[in-house]
């Protein structure tokens, strides 16, 4: 029987994903083969032949944090921006079939952009944080 605050968390996340959340697909890909039995690991992934899109719903975070050069004696003005965090997407591990991988692909249904996932982190109870960067 889980712990009474395990139970809470479990139910405000449900709650979050119910008020902010948003519908995702995420994509499956894997290294392609190279010889019998084998996979060139070195190789860019592709997508998984016959592996559907898995559906599912998330809350997408982007943070927007821009940070500038310093310690140049130089106005902001005059740097370029760059960003500082990542986007990314906080779901319920109940809510995917399988623990995805970094190389895999999430599309945003709501906005049509494209990810590559670049880590899979446990957040907190019953969650991940699928670090994200934008397919351009």
């Amino acid at each position: 029987m889980p712990a009474p605050f395990a139970r809470l968390a479990r139910a405000a996340g449900r709650t979050t994903d119910r008020v902010f959340g948003e519908r995702f697909h995420l994509i499956p890909r894997q290294a392609p083969a190279s010889a019998p039995g084998r996979r060139d690991v070195n190789a860019r992934r592709e997508a998984e032949p016959g592996a559907p899109p898995i559906p599912f719903t998330g809350v997408f975070v982007a943070p927007g944090a821009l940070a500038h050069a310093r310690g140049r004696a130089m106005a902001d003005s005059t740097t370029h921006a760059i960003a500082a965090e990542q986007p990314r997407v906080d779901v319920a591990v109940d809510a995917l079939a399988e623990r995805p991988q970094a190389g895999w692909h999430v599309l945003r249904l709501d906005t049509g952009a494209r990810f590559e996932i670049t880590h899979c982190l446990p957040v907190d109870l019953g969650r991940l944080s699928l670090h994200l960067a934008e397919i351009r």
